[in-house]
């Protein structure tokens, strides 16, 4: 369960860099 969580927090917070980059690339 533990090493569920910290496996999901590190997909969200690397999805959300990759989001960031994606919108730099937009702008």
């Amino acid at each position: 369960s533990v090493g569920r969580t910290q496996m999901n927090e590190q997909s969200s917070r690397s999805h959300c860099v990759f989001t960031l980059r994606i919108s730099g690339s937009n702008v």
